[in-house]
């Protein structure tokens, strides 16, 4: 029994000894590639590495000239939208004033003061007249000739000076209807003046009207 027990183990570490080694030449089977194999290997990886720096490099290239490409054609795109509003405000100016720079009271960023009376407000326009601010000079104009309590003193020389106004902005309609106005309602010794004075400007803005038509189609 004795014999038999020592043989049992003897068999025991025998298969457990030749087991380790199996496990250990598979592992260094697994491990140990030769130096040609591993050469081969990272070789193969270099070349997928290179080839994805390479693919990389010409996406980021791609990417800036896209990026230009963007940046310029947003330029083009400010630049005719730019370009379209400026047509459509020189239309809109011809026809509400005779000329495609002509200002109606409406783009006159002034506002006439409340508090003056008619007075008042005959020498703060005649001071814009003076310092060539002709906007400002318009728009007060535009309220002495429109209030109701104003018509008894509202004369011929006012519309005229009015007229004169709107021409150096170049709203030509209004100028026109202020010189007709002025002559029509000129009377006294200055009659004549100003009826005179009125036409003259009133064949200046037919001569002007002629041009303006012809460089804008009409």
């Amino acid at each position: 029994m004795g014999r038999l027990q020592l043989l049992l183990s003897l068999r025991l570490r025998f298969l457990s000894t030749t087991s380790v080694l199996v496990i250990c030449l598979a592992v260094l089977s697994a491990c140990s590639k030769s130096p040609l194999s591993q050469w081969k290997s990272a070789n193969k990886k270099a070349k997928h590495l290179m080839s994805l720096e390479a693919k990389y490099v010409a996406l980021e290239h791609e990417h800036e000239r896209l990026k230009k490409d963007y940046f310029k054609l947003e330029k083009e795109y400010a630049s005719l939208l730019a370009e379209t509003r400026s047509k459509e405000t020189a239309t809109q100016n011809f026809a509400l004033t005779g000329d495609k720079e002509g200002r109606s009271l409406a783009s006159i960023a002034y506002e006439v003061p409340d508090n003056l009376d008619e007075k008042n407000l005959v020498s703060l326009a005649f001071e814009h007249m003076r310092s060539e601010r002709f906007g400002e000079a318009a728009s007060v104009w535009e309220k002495v000739l429109a209030q109701p309590e104003y018509a008894a003193s509202r004369d011929a020389q006012m519309m005229f000076n009015a007229g004169v106004s709107w021409f150096n902005v170049k709203n030509y309609r209004k100028a026109k209807e202020n010189f007709e106005a002025a002559r029509a309602n000129a009377s006294g010794e200055e009659k004549e003046k100003i009826r005179k004075k009125s036409e003259l400007w009133i064949r200046v803005i037919e001569s002007k009207k002629e041009v303006n038509n012809s460089h804008h189609g009409g």
